[in-house]
């Protein structure tokens, strides 16, 4: 897209910032980083945090001089240090685009002395020596430590006026002969001259489209092509033989692809990875199939329709083709980087690319647009997240790791048969592992070769999970291991040095107690043929081996003594011996635990001496909750959790109908956490024995929490905790009605949270025992479809069952999308019929689920036009026509909305008569009845008066007096023409009437 149509909008979706952290190898563009007129800081800190929370881990920013700035003076690049800092203070990375706006000039300066139209010249010219000399060089100079990629120029493919052949102008062309000698230029400048070697230089997004057709030539293919053709040629350009002879090398670091194609309709997956390849094959043409370098896709995306905006799809196709789009991206190996153009809608610059609308309200399109951004952490083909190394990343961050990224074993979060890896490059280690096992999450460097020798030798196995990170050690780099460890010097590179083949002892043992058991689970040990469970029942008594288990790492032990607590040992066997016992874990089993209604999880959170529980009964919906732990405070907790995966904002209300006086601050309340780790970011309103109710929470993640004082109160008390945004509100009740606010705070937390009830003794020696009841959440999903079925002034609702919900809210609205009013609330079934719908009006139905702490989310929109049964306008006539004849019956009715007619005889449908105009031919007898329409909508049926088809017989009398007809008709005769007729019962056709006896007779037909 040309660059002077970007502008920044404003952001309306998200408040407050976010935690920052970085997503991954994709990214978005968010137009003018830097007001170009007046140069006001468009970026913001908030901004930038409002794309992490899309998952978003690039921003492209485009280096344009301010007005009145004539080159990049410290005024300049302060400007744009603002926007990077703000970005990496937020866990993105910076691609920069450095094009015709960092440097003055127009489109005849680029093009000067092209070789296309200007035959004996090369190509070369002063703009190109100012761009890279006074553009390139300082703003790769100073920001190369913070930016790693640099594009250069903006589709210099793009025109819009062709006046002659091989004429081109408007846009941001530039002819190849041009383009290679500016790519010349500046590579040699910042490689060469200046040896910045750290950072990628790539051509100018090459503009691909398909309005015109689709070809090599439209995905931009044949113009690189031509840049490489004429650069590699002497006489016609000689700017990539230049850098060829003079340091072995084209000057190009990437390709820079856009990718505008399908713009009506949906994409295909194959058309996207075409237009892929083409590019890719022009690069490889002249560079070989075997090049590393990578392509850039720094713009693609398809904007949507709305009330001021025809041209684009709808916002499900928009999200269709984004999902497809990034599909084809993740099975290209050799894309590196995407950008979607562009993040939020733009009135003012007639762009409707964004996932969000122009108001900050998130589009379909927006949480498959988050799925595809997110990187870290991620597990390959899956939603769900690796904590460990999520964790790991958000601690330490992007300048240290750098970003996720292919080191050649593929981009997500892969197993590595007790663990799981992903791999990073850049950062200050350059490149690096991620390694999530057993024993924690560490650094396995790169560098020094540590991964690919651990992958080449099936290092899990015969190394073991790693115990550190990467160390110096003597002359070189040490690793260690669960079994030995590498070594890295400049002599002997990577060597292993076995220390213990000794399976380790099992790490992660958990003893979840249940009634008159206890359910024993571990992480495997790879080298491991069997395990030892030894059981003891005091702290300081023997150990005794319960069992020997072979198979899964798990075991349940039964039966036991409920109210007793048993401890235990777990060793690993393997054929060189056994090796040591795990830490001791403990459970009590209780006749209450193990029962939790799903979705109801429960847990330890952080190092806790005697392993907590939870149960759940029934009857009064109490859930009592068996918890140790220090605290629930300081850098890290350790509490028993009770707790369900939520979604975005919501509330928790429970009542603590008793609490144990293990110490005076243990608590028992309700909790909002963004992971169970255990110093991550919480909210919680707690209840003490003996120092009331508290509020406390920890702002970022391993920082120290907060601990607010509320009233003071005693079990039975009702405690409630809300979250709206990142703003946090805790309240408290004596009856369960009126609520008094404790405090509110506000705090950065991602959207996928836990929320749930904590419980903390307070005593690392002992149990404490809290009971809740009156136990809600805000139903966290909405339901799952609606349908709705208009009629008659009505609309039939239906949609199906809604974890948590207690009812529903019907809300309707004449406009798609909303507002919508309640139209219908506290609806206990899963249908509801709104009687109150007028005929002629689309209503837009949504529904959510409610219980006593809210409403959760809406469904999707489902709408319905009610209408009136069709109307009948002319309906059929009567006839009479003679025997043999041909006759039609016509009928016309209204209807707002399609409608069907179906004629029927004497009120049974006749075959095939759907048509409005039904006809006889050669009408007999039998055709004889009433004829009506019926016209039918989906709001019912109106049936037309009907219309009697009388038919005239033939009467054959022949020369011997035999009378002869057909039909159910009755013959009558007379004296005399006029009358009167008599019947003659019981004649049937043929009749033979007796000339002597009645010598003059006037007969007929009666019906």
């Amino acid at each position: 897209m040309t660059p002077t149509h970007r502008a920044l909008s404003c952001w309306l979706l998200f408040s407050l910032a976010v935690l920052a952290r970085a997503a991954g190898p994709h990214g978005t563009d968010v137009g003018w980083t830097v007001d170009h007129t007046t140069g006001h800081i468009n970026f913001t800190s908030t901004m930038a945090n409002q794309l992490s929370q899309g998952e978003v881990g690039w921003v492209r920013v485009e280096m344009a001089l301010v007005k009145g700035h004539t080159n990049w003076d410290a005024t300049m690049l302060g400007y744009y240090d603002i926007v990077v800092n703000n970005a990496h203070n937020a866990g993105l990375q910076v691609l920069m685009l450095i094009d015709g706006g960092s440097w003055p000039g127009s489109q005849s300066d680029w093009c000067a002395n092209n070789s296309e139209n200007n035959p004996g010249f090369n190509g070369d010219n002063a703009y190109v020596e100012n761009y890279a000399t006074n553009a390139v060089v300082p703003l790769v100079q100073h920001f190369h430590d913070r930016v790693k990629l640099f594009e250069l120029w903006n589709e210099p493919n793009c025109w819009t006026v062709n006046p002659s052949s091989g004429v081109y102008t408007g846009a941001t062309f530039v002819y190849p002969s041009n383009f290679g000698w500016l790519l010349t230029r500046s590579w040699e400048a910042v490689h060469q001259t200046y040896h910045l070697n750290d950072v990628t230089l790539f051509s100018g997004g090459l503009f691909g489209l398909s309005a015109f057709g689709t070809s090599y030539s439209s995905a931009g293919g044949q113009y690189l092509d031509d840049t490489y053709n004429t650069g590699t040629n002497l006489v016609k350009g000689g700017s990539f033989a230049h850098t060829k002879s003079a340091y072995n090398a084209y000057p190009l670091d990437g390709i820079g692809q856009h990718v505008y194609i399908t713009q009506g309709g949906v994409v295909s997956s194959n058309t996207f990875r075409q237009y892929e390849d083409w590019v890719h094959q022009a690069l490889t043409k002249y560079e070989g199939t075997s090049s590393p370098k990578k392509t850039f896709i720094t713009e693609f995306g398809w904007q949507t329709t709305n009330n001021i905006n025809s041209n684009g799809v709808s916002t499900v196709v928009q999200d269709t083709n984004l999902v497809t789009a990034f599909n084809a991206i993740r099975a290209t190996p050799y894309v590196q980087t995407v950008i979607w153009f562009s993040w939020q809608d733009n009135t003012a610059g007639a762009l409707w690319y964004g996932v969000l609308d122009a108001a900050g309200n998130a589009k379909l399109s927006y949480p498959d647009f988050q799925h595809a951004e997110r990187y870290e952490g991620m597990l390959a083909n899956s939603s769900s997240t690796n904590a460990g190394i999520q964790a790991y990343y958000s601690r330490l961050g992007q300048s240290i790791l750098g970003s996720p990224y292919d080191n050649g074993r593929g981009v997500w979060v892969t197993n590595f048969l007790n663990g799981y890896a992903q791999d990073y490059y850049g950062g200050s280690h350059v490149r690096l592992t991620l390694l999530s096992s057993t024993n924690g999450t560490f650094e396995l460097n790169d560098l020094y070769g540590f991964w690919g020798y651990f992958t080449t030798n099936n290092g899990a196995t015969n190394f073991g999970p790693p115990i550190d990170n990467a160390f110096v050690s003597g002359g070189g780099i040490r690793q260690d291991f669960t079994l030995g460890y590498l070594s890295w010097d400049s002599v002997n590179q990577v060597v292993w040095h076995v220390v213990n083949n000794l399976p380790p002892a099992p790490s992660s043992v958990a003893a979840v107690p249940g009634n008159a058991q206890i359910a024993l689970q571990w992480n495997a040990v790879p080298t491991a043929t069997s395990y030892k469970v030894y059981t003891a029942i005091n702290t300081n008594g023997a150990y005794a081996l319960n069992t020997t288990v072979v198979g899964p790492p798990n075991y349940t032990d039964a039966p036991l003594g409920n109210g007793t607590t048993y401890y235990y040992e777990i060793s690993a066997v393997n054929s060189y011996g056994e090796g040591p016992v795990s830490a001791p874990v403990n459970a009590t089993p209780q006749s209450v635990t193990g029962n939790l209604p799903s979705p109801w999880l429960d847990g330890d959170i952080g190092s806790v001496n005697l392993s907590g529980g939870a149960g759940y009964t029934a009857s009064g919906g109490k859930f009592s909750v068996y918890n140790s732990g220090a605290d629930i405070a300081g850098s890290a907790d350790a509490f028993h959790f009770v707790y369900q995966p939520f979604n975005g904002d919501g509330t928790i209300i429970a009542r603590i109908k008793s609490q144990s006086t293990t110490n005076a601050l243990a608590k028992a309340g309700v909790m909002i956490r963004e992971s169970l780790a255990t110093n991550a970011v919480y909210v919680a309103t707690v209840l003490t024995p003996s120092n009331g109710v508290r509020m406390d929470f920890r702002a970022a993640a391993g920082g120290v929490s907060t601990d607010l004082a509320g009233p003071a109160a005693l079990a039975p008390y009702w405690l409630k905790l809300t979250r709206s945004g990142s703003n946090f509100t805790a309240a408290v009740s004596g009856d369960g009605i009126s609520y008094v606010q404790v405090q509110s705070t506000n705090l950065a937390m991602g959207t996928n949270v836990f929320i749930g009830l904590a419980g903390c003794s307070h005593n690392t020696n002992v149990l404490s025992t809290a009971v809740f009841d009156n136990v809600s959440v805000t139903p966290q999903v909405a339901p799952a479809w609606l349908t709705a079925n208009p009629g008659n002034a009505q609309v039939s609702l239906v949609w199906p069952a809604t974890l948590g919900a207690a009812a529903y809210d019907v809300k309707r609205s004449t406009v798609s999308g909303g507002p919508y009013a309640v139209v219908a609330g506290g609806v206990s079934a899963t249908n509801y019929q709104d009687n109150t719908a007028v005929n002629g009006t689309t209503f837009y139905y949504v529904v959510a689920a409610t219980n006593n702490a809210g409403e959760g989310p809406a469904s999707v929109e489902a709408g319905a036009l009610p209408v009136a049964p069709p109307q009948i306008t002319a309906a059929p006539l009567p006839q009479t026509v003679n025997q043999g004849d041909n006759v039609q019956f016509g009928a016309t009715a209204s209807s707002l909305v399609p409608m069907t007619c179906q004629w029927q005889l004497n009120g049974a449908a006749i075959a095939g008569a759907q048509a409005t105009n039904y006809a006889i031919a050669n009408v007999q007898p039998g055709n004889i009845g009433n004829y009506a329409a019926v016209f039918s909508n989906y709001a019912g049926s109106t049936t037309s008066a009907p219309a009697l088809l009388m038919v005239r017989p033939w009467l054959v009398f022949d020369r011997n007096g035999v009378l002869s007809w057909s039909g159910a008709y009755t013959l009558q005769r007379a004296t005399n023409v006029s009358g009167p007729y008599e019947n003659l019962t019981g004649i049937v056709s043929p009749y033979t009437n007796s000339l002597t006896a009645w010598p003059q007779q006037f007969f007929r037909l009666q019906y």
